[in-house]
């Protein structure tokens, strides 16, 4: 392999995610301090995870265009193997 095809190669193994994120912060920095102001109807006993951690996992399931939730845990316990 030459050194073309190795540095195509690096760039298509680059992390999605970290990828997504650069996009995002450089169009829309203040978009994860905007899902923290969001308002919590649930009834505040009942919550284990901030509304700001459950919208950002609903981001990333978009971006990642998973259709499931099921979808989604089976490819987050994947990448956590």
């Amino acid at each position: 392999m030459n050194r073309e095809q190795e540095r195509a190669k690096r760039r298509l193994e680059k992390n999605p995610v970290v990828e997504c994120n650069k996009i995002q912060n450089k169009y829309y920095p203040e978009l994860f301090a905007k899902f923290a102001e969001v308002d919590d109807p649930r009834n505040q006993s009942y919550i284990e995870y901030p509304v700001r951690v459950m919208l950002e996992t609903m981001y990333y399931k978009c971006i990642g265009g998973i259709s499931s939730m099921q979808e989604m845990t089976r490819n987050l316990m994947m990448m956590q193997l």
